[in-house]
């Protein structure tokens, strides 16, 4: 920078001279491959010259009369001693020199002459031209044997171009190429739609891949909206001639039409080749080389040649013998503005129309390669390609949606029931907009196959997004044409894939909607499901009202009370509480069984999977609420078998003896069980007391213990990575078991004079909720009075100060431990006792179950039995 720009090489240093030298009349010429990689500060100060290359008559003309002079001069040949004919010079140019330049041409041209030197040294007569007068020919009958055979052959490799195959055209150090893309279907299958690439591609051909995939993808779905062929096909991309490296985007167009090409079973037009870089919103955007691409078509004999909008100009200044013979398309977008919206003219809102034309008519007036061009014909794309107007039929048929229910999920009786008589009501009312569905449970349990099950007896298009962890409001309405990375939101993204503007929208995760200065998500979610408000649904990209208010919102969360109270008050809450066993059976043996073995290729004759290594697989690995891990255990179980399949040779035979799985060889399959027994005592000792946790539902012990005694050190500490809420029902239990004692035994000063230990076990598990405060009081008291609890009894309730029971969550999830532990007693709070009766008989069989709303009443059943363990 120094040496080249003018204002500061007036007093240029040299190091070693160390004196100031004025350079400023120094005249610098630099040279430059490609522009791109020079520094921007020195570009910023230079007068750029693009130099082409030249065309094949600029060659020829440059070997006639400088080449082959000073070839002749360099290796003693004289002129009258030798001819090349000018077929000679245009076979060396095509078909040994298509570079760019003429370095290479030139060292050919070298290499005849020398050829020819040795020759008439050889004959003698490089110094006797009167006794050797014949001129040594060199014509394309005999170049071959000056300059070897022909490195370059023709361009084309098809003579009609099959399906899934189309010509591009690229720039190239030989001064350009045509090259094919070829695109073919490896694998179908429903869901398996993928895209592998060859030919050594850089990184930015892979990702023009992608972009030409997802691409092609919409534009079939506009053409043939019930062709699934890109969501059910493995697609396999590759670029001939796979040991030369190839990159730039250029190739965009290209590969869209080979891939269309291939998904309609329709071969592109004859003689036709295409260059340009194409976006996600069909933008073909310009490209470089122009000249050495015209050159390629014209030398591939292409009739129709296709360039971007934006290299018109580039095109118009070419010689007239370059453009001579090609009918060139000039095209700026894969499918065109005008013709989607006289297309769809009729659907347009006034409001929208009226913004479509005046974009139309800015279009016109702006130059192909502004900035601003770009930025409306992107407007323009999303806006046109909205389905204004287009509504998929909706069905509310109760039996058919029961049928549909049943079909997809076991079980859950009760949220069947919710759902359907959801859909008797819209019948009646003839619409089901204006409700918000919430489906709320643990993770794994179907929430959004239950969504989507919603959108199939709706005959609804459905769609998924989540809002988890959500901070930039501009996720959901889009940011601002005047920002950097401008483009529509969530929602806008929704309609235009779905194609209908009455989907079933399932958001995920709202109850982790996240927090931001920036803005208030809660709020814009707001915006977007409160029928009141989304009838006019404003995206921040595209600035025009958007009808919302027949979108059908089904929201899903692990805990409701996350979600926004406001959020809260307009949802239709729906409770899944999860799985018992025995629909875990069922599912796992009429669903995940069937798909396992349909995945790892095994047929039903080869295996035999029994009731008890399914219980034990349940009981053993996977108790969580969902079947989500039950799910991967199967497929692992099948996984292994058909391993053992293989390695005995007989996958492919018919008679053959089944790989048995049962409780006695389970392990070998999935390992050692991962959970044991959930009672950790057989006789339950003094100072502790079994409780029941919520989520999956399990056994949480509690332990207290006498850490120091002496007169006014009541005191007490807790572990077991307790929050603060368990801590400070710890505080209560400690306080309302004095109190008691108190009342018990007056005379017991237990609790003024000890400093107490409570400890939960599983110390590296988080526990949270208050609903372990009576079990809390229990194992206190046990201590205190030194009388261990009743045997087989276990119990959940949040308490007051006061000694007050108050009701819990999760009391099928909590039943369901009892059970499974061998509990014969259990206590509940008597708040809860409508959520019990509501539970299947399976699930409370075998249970005494007593439901108390005071402390004086679980004391009676813990402290007050015989030797036999009966109450009195």
């Amino acid at each position: 920078m120094e040496l080249v720009d003018p204002e500061r090489n007036t007093n240029f240093v040299d190091h070693y001279l160390d004196v100031p030298v004025d350079l400023s009349k120094v005249l610098f010429v630099c040279t430059a491959n490609v522009v791109d990689n020079i520094p921007k500060s020195l570009l910023d100060r230079m007068e750029i010259i693009a130099i082409a290359g030249y065309i094949t008559d600029e060659k020829m003309h440059i070997a006639r009369h400088y080449l082959e002079k000073t070839a002749r001069q360099a290796c003693g040949v004289k002129p009258e001693q030798v001819e090349v004919t000018d077929a000679a010079l245009l076979a060396l140019i095509e078909n040994y020199c298509r570079e760019a330049g003429v370095q290479n041409l030139q060292k050919h041209i070298q290499k005849i002459y020398r050829k020819i030197a040795l020759r008439l040294v050889r004959q003698g007569s490089s110094r006797e031209a009167a006794t050797y007068n014949k001129k040594v020919l060199v014509d394309t009958s005999n170049l071959s044997d000056y300059v070897g055979k022909p490195v370059l052959s023709g361009a084309r490799i098809y003579d009609q171009t099959p399906v899934g195959v189309v010509m591009g055209l690229a720039w190239t150090a030989m001064g350009g190429s045509t090259w094919y893309i070829e695109t073919t279907q490896v694998e179908q299958g429903e869901g398996k739609g993928a895209l592998n690439v060859t030919g050594q591609l850089g990184d930015v051909m892979k990702e023009s891949a992608q972009i030409a995939h997802t691409l092609a993808r919409s534009i079939l779905q506009e053409k043939e909206a019930d062709n699934p062929f890109f969501a059910n096909s493995k697609l396999h991309l590759h670029v001939p001639a796979g040991a030369t490296p190839k990159d730039g985007p250029s190739a965009g167009c290209t590969m869209i039409t080979s891939m269309l090409s291939l998904a309609m079973n329709k071969p592109v037009r004859k003689d036709l080749a295409m260059t340009g870089e194409v976006t996600l919103t069909g933008r073909i955007l310009p490209i470089g080389g122009v000249k050495e691409k015209t050159l390629a078509a014209r030398r591939s004999k292409v009739k129709t040649l296709i360039l971007p909008f934006g290299d018109k100009r580039d095109f118009d200044e070419l010689p007239a013998n370059v453009k001579q013979g090609l009918d060139v398309h000039f095209v700026d977008h894969y499918t065109k503005f005008r013709e989607r919206v006289e297309a769809n003219i009729e659907k347009y809102p006034p409001h929208v129309l009226q913004v479509i034309q005046g974009e139309l008519k800015k279009l016109d007036q702006l130059e192909a390669s502004s900035s601003e061009f770009n930025g409306t014909c992107n407007y323009l794309d999303w806006l046109t390609l909205l389905p204004w107007g287009n509504y998929s039929e909706e069905k509310f048929d109760v039996i058919g949606a029961q049928k549909i229910l049943d079909e997809d999920h076991y079980g859950m009786t009760d949220v069947k029931e919710r759902i359907l008589e959801f859909i008797a009501v819209a019948k009646l009312r003839g619409t089901s907009q204006s409700k918000i569905i919430c489906l709320s449970g643990l993770p794994g349990v179907d929430k959004i196959s239950i969504a989507r099950s919603i959108a199939r007896a709706l005959n609804r298009e459905f769609y998924q997004f989540s809002v988890g962890g959500l901070y930039d409001v501009a996720e959901i309405k889009g940011k601002r044409q005047t920002c950097t990375g401008a483009m529509p939101g969530k929602m806008v993204q929704c309609l235009k894939n779905v194609g209908t503007l009455n989907p079933l929208v399932l958001i995920d995760e709202i109850d982790k909607l996240g927090k931001s200065q920036a803005g208030n998500p809660a709020s814009t979610v707001m915006d977007l499901l409160d029928p009141d408000r989304n009838v006019n649904f404003v995206d921040h990209y595209l600035d025009v009202p958007i009808d919302l208010s027949k979108v059908l919102f089904v929201c899903t969360a692990n805990v409701v009370h996350n979600i926004p109270k406001s959020l809260l008050d307009r949802m239709e809450i729906i409770t899944i509480a999860g799985y018992i066993t025995d629909e875990k059976m069922h599912i796992a043996r009429h669903y995940l069984e069937k798909t396992a073995q349909e995945a790892c290729g095994v047929k039903p004759e080869q295996v035999k999977v029994t009731d008890a290594a399914l219980l034990a697989l349940i009981e053993n690995y996977c108790r969580e609420s969902g079947v989500l891990k039950l799910r991967k255990q199967i497929v692992t179980i099948y996984r292994k078998i058909a391993l053992r399949l293989v390695r005995q040779g007989s996958s492919n035979e018919a008679a053959i003896e089944k790989v048995l799985v049962d409780s006695s060889n389970l392990c070998d399959f999935v390992g050692k069980p991962v959970l044991s027994g959930e009672s950790i005592y057989d006789e339950t000792p003094v100072g502790v007391a079994m409780g029941l946790s919520g989520g999956a539902g399990s056994i949480s012990y509690f332990e207290t213990t006498q850490v120091e005694q002496g007169k006014g050190k009541g005191a007490l500490h807790v572990t077991g990575k307790l929050s603060d809420v368990t801590k400070e029902s710890a505080q209560i239990a400690h306080t309302l078991a004095r109190s008691i004692l108190k009342e018990k035994e007056a005379d017991n000063p237990f609790f003024a004079n000890s400093k107490l230990h409570l400890h939960a076990p599983a110390g590296a598990t988080p526990k949270n909720g208050p609903s372990a405060g009576c079990t809390m009081v229990t194992s206190m008291l046990s201590l205190a009075m030194n009388k261990p609890v009743r045997k087989d009894l276990a119990m959940t309730g949040e308490v007051t100060l006061a000694g007050r029971i108050l009701p819990i969550g999760g009391v099928k999830e909590k039943t369901l431990v009892a059970r499974r532990s061998k509990v014969k007693t259990l206590i509940l709070p008597f708040g809860n006792r409508r959520d019990f009766d509501e539970l299947p008989a399976s699930v409370k069989q075998g249970l005494d179950v007593h439901f108390v709303d005071h402390y004086s009443q679980i004391f009676k059943l813990a402290f007050e039995y015989d030797e036999n363990n009966t109450p009195n």
